[in-house]
């Protein structure tokens, strides 16, 4: 039981720092996705439902980057407001990108990355995109997930808006950073490039 028990906190306590997925990516691998997280306490752990909800979509993108042989950087947002939150309001998406490169051990991000952005950061990512949508063109691809009620629903050519506050499955993640990924792109020696599913 005491393995289990440490399980939970060491998750909670990835949750409440930034990452780069796969951790042993290659150090010429570019960021292809940028991941904005749901809102969390600060001083939150294991078993708190936020802390929870946050690690099992961490745990996807994980899964999926080693999947495709992407780099997916997750910034940590900093704690905001009286209540020790963690979002990403007023955060401009060069602060954001910047925080993405330094997850990352300073990689460069790709022209066509993807950014996935989760109920809090879906929120900001789409009051940026309404503010205006060239300010989300560096990115190939903006992926709203759950929004909260109320968030502006901007049209920019480049941003996908996905209305439930569900994470979306592997398969279904796997398949839209897809979209983005060139043909041809580094591998690991001994590795073969993922395929693409369709």
């Amino acid at each position: 039981m005491i393995p289990a028990i440490f399980s939970l906190y060491a998750d909670a306590a990835s949750v409440q720092s930034a990452r780069c997925y796969p951790a042993d990516a290659p150090a010429d691998w570019p960021i292809r996705a940028v991941y904005l997280h749901g809102q969390f306490k600060g001083s939150a752990g294991a078993g708190d439902t936020y802390i929870d909800l946050e690690d099992a979509n961490r745990a996807r993108l994980e899964s999926a980057a080693k999947a495709l042989k992407i780099r997916i950087a997750v910034p940590l947002a900093p704690v905001q407001g009286r209540n020790d939150w963690r979002q990403w309001l007023k955060i401009p998406v060069s602060k954001m990108r910047s925080m993405a490169r330094e997850a990352c051990d300073g990689a460069e991000i790709s022209e066509d990355a993807t950014l996935i952005a989760f109920s809090n950061g879906a929120k900001r990512a789409n009051e940026i995109a309404a503010a205006d949508c060239s300010q989300i063109s560096s990115f190939g691809q903006v992926w709203s997930i759950g929004a909260p009620e109320g968030t502006p629903v901007p049209h920019c050519a480049n941003l996908k808006n996905d209305v439930p506050h569900v994470f979306p499955p592997l398969d279904a993640l796997k398949a839209e950073l897809q979209k983005t990924i060139p043909a041809t792109r580094s591998v690991r020696p001994g590795e073969s490039q993922a395929e693409p599913e369709g």
